[in-house]
């Protein structure tokens, strides 16, 4: 089998000396009283330890049971091996010790199997020397005469000793022969209840040491703490000024620089103004007669015009040939030069010709002219004047202001306020009253503003964060946030704005894990938690472990000692679980 014992010690008989002579052999510490003389005499008993291992299995402690010199047979048990809980292999124990001639103990602190092995007849021990020092035996198997049945100086036994017989006497103990302590040896009867009861004393005392020290040495605990998270704000005042080099958190102040950009651009708008203007030209025909004998071309655009009152102009629309004939016509039609009802003129008024062909030709309208009118046309008021400008202002200065942010270094920022504007230049494509449709007007504009160092800010309100927050508090990495603005204030003048920084960020605070174990040190466990919970703010309540499991599941002591934090704080493993504190948020 693979499941041998680990430690197997068979109890030998050492050789001791006393009245009787040297050399006198002495086996076991058990004594027995004599029923004839009231001397007292010592049984050698072997006795064979087996310590088991977590892993072994029934076999295995059958096999060693069998393999174990020596009729007494100790079986030392871990708390982890449960092989031996079944009162049935408990019986079974009992029967394969019995069929091999041997008595069986066992060693433990369970206290099921303590119960249950004084059920099935088999002895327990707590300790090894108590199994081997006091005399025992399975109840039902062959125990120890009453009286030896023969006299000897020490009874040597190996295994078991015979049984007495039913008729007969003991034989007397051979005499010590007198010393110079036989005096002594010889105590009376209440010197031997004296050193009865003061050795009980004693032995009681030392438990009671024992329990004690066990009590305060060996339990042990451990609390978890998950201390709350808690947001923390801040709101710092600061002012900026171009002459301002590095940030001072006293003066609340930080750098700052002027940027500026110019921008020129042509912005047109729509004209409002409108007024009558000419619409069409008058058109009509002329007669053109010949005053030569010879032919005579009339090109295309010949200039006629009336000759009384004002005069209109006409041209003709087509050229035309007169016959070489005197007083030969041709008719040609004709339109006037400027629009507008001008050129609508009466019949018989056109009687001028332009040019060398007037003294060839005679000309003259028989029927008026038409078609000339008036319509509402578009012109330029001053009202689109200052609509223009204030549009080429208002779309430079938002191009301004994007180049002004491009200027920007990283970290800065320029506040509204500071930004002033100054046109430099402005012309307009058009006069006031003049006919247009669009209205232009080019412009060229500067833009100067105040560039705030926003990093110098941000570190001035993280500063006053860490320095504003609860004692013992710690802020959580990345949780800061700080938000610059909104400016309060811009003296132009001095050339100074003021604004407000507002930072906040994440804390925990700092537990003591000294403060946490003098607290809560011999408590317990409901008032420690309610102590925890009290004095320090914590995200769930506290997780407390008792131990070790031996003395936690100890029926035979109080549960009010069993259910209490160790007396003393070095026994106590505190954990502050920041992690767990952020996740419980």
């Amino acid at each position: 089998m693979a499941e041998h014992p680990v430690d197997t010690q068979l109890e030998q008989p050492e050789p001791i000396t006393d009245d009787r002579g040297p050399g006198v052999e002495d086996h076991t510490p058990a004594r027995e009283s004599s029923p004839l003389r009231g001397e007292t005499y010592r049984l050698p008993i072997p006795t064979t330890v087996i310590s088991l291992k977590p892993e072994t299995t029934w076999a295995g402690i059958l096999e060693a049971l069998e393999q174990a010199p020596g009729r007494r047979v100790v079986f030392h048990i871990p708390m982890n091996n449960r092989v031996l809980l079944s009162p049935a292999r408990l019986r079974a124990l009992y029967r394969a010790a019995r069929d091999a001639g041997k008595h069986v103990a066992l060693i433990t602190h369970h206290p099921e199997l303590v119960e249950a092995a004084h059920v099935a007849g088999i002895p327990t021990f707590g300790s090894v020397w108590r199994a081997r020092l006091l005399p025992w035996w399975n109840r039902g198997a062959v125990r120890l005469p009453k009286r030896p049945t023969e006299p000897a100086r020490v009874l040597a036994v190996a295994h078991a000793l015979p049984p007495l017989p039913k008729q007969g006497f003991a034989p007397r103990p051979v005499k010590r022969p007198p010393t110079a302590g036989s005096a002594f040896a010889r105590r009376s009867d209440w010197f031997v209840w004296a050193q009865a009861f003061f050795l009980t004393l004693l032995i009681t005392g030392m438990l009671a040491l024992g329990i004690g020290l066990m009590l305060f040495l060996a339990p042990w605990a451990h609390v978890v703490l998950k201390p709350a998270a808690e947001t923390f704000t801040v709101t710092l005042n600061l002012s900026a000024h171009p002459g301002i080099d590095k940030p001072d958190l006293e003066l609340g102040v930080v750098p700052a620089r002027y940027v500026e950009v110019m921008v020129e651009d042509t912005i047109q708008v729509p004209t409002t103004g409108q007024r009558l203007a000419p619409y069409a030209h008058a058109t009509g025909t002329v007669v053109f007669t010949n005053r030569v004998d010879r032919e005579i071309r009339i090109p295309k655009g010949t200039r006629v015009s009336t000759a009384t009152g004002q005069s209109i102009v006409f041209h003709t629309t087509r050229a035309a040939v007169l016959p070489a004939k005197r007083g030969a016509r041709v008719t040609v039609p004709i339109e006037a030069e400027k629009p507008g009802p001008a050129g609508n003129v009466r019949a018989f008024t056109i009687s001028q010709v332009s040019g060398p062909l007037s003294v060839e030709v005679v000309v003259t309208n028989p029927y008026p002219t038409g078609g000339g009118g008036l319509k509402k046309v578009p012109v330029v008021t001053a009202q689109d004047k200052e609509a223009a400008h204030a549009k080429a202002l208002r779309v430079l200065t938002e191009v301004a202001a994007q180049k002004l942010i491009e200027k920007q270094r990283p970290g800065e920022f320029i506040p509204k306020e500071t930004l002033q504007t100054f046109v430099m230049a402005e012309t307009y494509d058009h006069f006031a009253g003049e006919k247009a449709e669009q209205l232009g007007v080019r412009m060229r504009l500067l833009m100067r503003g105040i560039a705030v160092d926003g990093n110098a800010a941000r570190e001035l309100a993280l500063k006053q964060l860490r320095k504003s927050l609860p004692p013992a508090g710690r802020l959580v990495r990345d949780s800061t946030e700080v938000r610059i603005g909104p400016v309060s204030a811009w003296d132009p003048t001095t050339q100074t704005v003021y604004f407000t920084t507002r930072a906040s960020g994440v804390y925990l605070l700092d537990i003591n894990e000294n403060e946490v174990r003098q607290a809560i040190a011999g408590k317990p466990i409901e008032e420690a938690a309610i102590i925890l919970q009290t004095r320090w703010k914590l995200a769930v309540p506290p997780e407390i472990y008792l131990g070790p499991d031996w003395l936690i599941h100890a029926r035979w002591l109080p549960k009010a000692w069993r259910e209490r934090m160790p007396v003393q704080p070095g026994r106590i493993l505190v954990t502050v679980d920041l992690e767990g504190g952020l996740k419980g948020r």
